[in-house]
């Protein structure tokens, strides 16, 4: 894939959990399509904000899986985030569980979730593969926000209105779901139901 989209709801989702689960390392699987060359990202699932166990995993592709055969969406790839959002080296086991998705998902697309600056204004970090398959910052894939037209300020102002609104008091996780099966590990708008 030479470009990557992302809707505003995935970028806000994304952050939300980075914001919400600060001192904690966290990751989720995004959703999507690809179209020609272009890597869609519509949506994705916030999945844990702990360690990452295998169980837990493995209970939550299953959900994601039917989630996604209802809707008509595939999983395209998956994102992470250090405790410290300035450290931009991955942790093992954000590498093996990306080699697990690697090897199994049509198309994969792995995010670093770093800090928001002028540098970043999405304050991601597309990760691809190199000659000798080990997770290296890409430098030929361009990420932009879909339908963005806006000044490169806007995905900061919009993460901080998120905040500002009080929606990180919402947001769930799979572990919170595994947690407490009331949540809303979709995070819809309208968090009435969970699957």
């Amino acid at each position: 894939m030479s470009e990557i989209t992302i809707s505003l709801q995935s970028f806000l989702k994304i952050h939300s959990h980075s914001f919400k689960y600060c001192t904690n390392a966290v990751n989720g699987i995004l959703l999507g399509y690809v179209e020609k060359s272009v890597l869609n990202i519509t949506d994705v699932i916030p999945l844990s904000h702990s360690m990452t166990l295998l169980p837990m995993f493995e209970v939550a592709l299953i959900q994601i899986e039917a989630y996604c055969k209802i809707n008509q969406i595939e999983m395209i790839g998956y994102y992470y985030a250090n405790e410290n959002t300035f450290e931009k080296d991955l942790e093992p086991i954000a590498k093996r569980v990306a080699d697990k998705l690697y090897n199994e998902l049509n198309s994969m697309c792995f995010l670093g979730v770093t800090e928001i600056n002028e540098d970043n204004p999405l304050g991601l970090i597309p990760i691809g593969r190199n000659n000798e398959n080990q997770w290296v910052k890409s430098s030929i894939k361009q990420l932009r926000l879909t339908g963005d037209k806006q000044s490169p300020s806007y995905p900061k102002s919009m993460i901080q209105a998120h905040v500002k609104d009080g929606k990180l008091t919402q947001f769930n996780d799979f572990e919170d779901y595994l947690n407490n099966p009331t949540l809303d590990w979709l995070n819809r708008p309208s968090s009435s139901s969970s699957q």
